[in-house]
């Protein structure tokens, strides 16, 4: 993935990379999946891991056999094996990953998913590639058409964007009007206008902010915005994430819910993540939960993994889970049978 408006150099072997920034990278990977993501400078290095930098300061970390997040606006170092880390504050959200699927979205840009040479491409300028057999975004600020099969593809940008896919995955994210259908793939939506959309046996996201409405079946969703969202999945994978007011509710499936207002949802059998400034109350059981706002959070867990971060007051319980509580407020939790991770405002790893 190359997204930014400078100068970007990279190599790849046999993996997946994601080079996302106003400023100026290098990076190398073998038999592994890298997403760059910051305007800053970074360098990595990961072998059969994935990893994920994103903010706007410096970073240097190592994994093993492990899943990290590093988001941030500061400065963080770090050392993980056998786990799952996800560093998201100071005001921004970068979403999670597992088996590489990715969702950073923040500043009005969206970057997702990748698995098996998953690309994406966002950036406010001009931006050609080309993709076999693989996973393409295309990101950016001015007009794009395109087709591709047996692919993924991701449609970003802040201008008239209209595309077909089969057998694929789909982004399409943008400050203006879209509308689009797909099959047996994976789409996202992310804009500041009106966006609506069906979707069969795929993967959804839909990222604005404005309105938007949506079902469906078999798929994963994502919908991200900064104005009012309702959405029913069964079997999928949502990510719901704005600044307003959001109601979903889920089975067997995957949620996000990030923003700054209130929200309340259940899910069952799933992954949550609640990511706002605000209010929020939340069950969930054999799932992984991840809250993270500026404000009040309680929430009860079992059998999952649950990240809670946010710069206020928090309590929960866990068993049997990983748990990551992560802000500079007041923090009580107890777990049994997992791995907990408090890095707050003090000097932590």
């Amino acid at each position: 993935m190359d997204q930014r408006g400078g100068d970007m150099r990279g190599r790849m072997r046999g993996s997946e990379r994601e080079d996302q920034r106003g400023g100026d990278m290098r990076g190398r990977m073998r038999g592994s999946e890298r997403e760059d993501q910051r305007g800053g400078d970074m360098r990595g290095r990961m072998r059969g891991s994935e990893r994920e930098d994103q903010r706007g300061g410096d970073m240097r970390g190592r994994m093993r056999g492990s899943e990290r997040e590093d988001q941030r606006g500061g400065d963080m170092r770090g050392r993980m094996r056998g786990s799952e880390r996800e560093d998201q504050r100071g005001g921004d959200m970068r979403g999670r990953m597992r088996g590489s699927e990715r969702e950073d979205q923040r500043g009005g840009d969206m970057r997702g998913r990748m698995r098996g040479s998953e690309r994406e491409d966002q950036r406010g300028g001009d931006m050609r590639g080309r993709m076999r057999g693989s996973e393409r975004e295309d990101q950016r600020g001015g007009d794009m058409r395109g087709r591709m099969r047996g692919s993924e593809r991701e449609d970003q940008r802040g201008g008239d964007m209209r595309g077909r896919m089969r057998g694929s995955e789909r982004e399409d994210q943008r400050g203006g009007d879209m509308r689009g259908r797909m099959r047996g793939s994976e789409r996202e939506d992310q804009r500041g206008g009106d966006m609506r959309g069906r979707m069969r046996g795929s993967e959804r996201e839909d990222q604005r902010g404005g309105d938007m409405r949506g079902r469906m079946r078999g798929s994963e969703r994502e919908d991200q915005r900064g104005g009012d969202m309702r959405g029913r999945m069964r079997g999928s994978e949502r990510e719901d994430q704005r600044g307003g007011d959001m109601r979903g509710r889920m089975r067997g499936s995957e949620r996000e819910d990030q923003r700054g207002g209130d929200m309340r949802g259940r899910m069952r059998g799933s992954e949550r993540e609640d990511q706002r400034g605000g209010d929020m109350r939340g069950r969930m059981r054999g799932s992984e939960r991840e809250d993270q706002r500026g404000g009040d959070m309680r929430g009860r867990m079992r059998g999952s993994e649950r990240e809670d971060q946010r710069g206020g007051d928090m309590r929960g319980r866990m068993r049997g889970s990983e748990r990551e509580d992560q802000r500079g407020g007041d923090m009580r939790g107890r777990m049994r049978g997992s791995e907990r991770e408090d890095p707050r405002n003090v000097q932590q790893m």
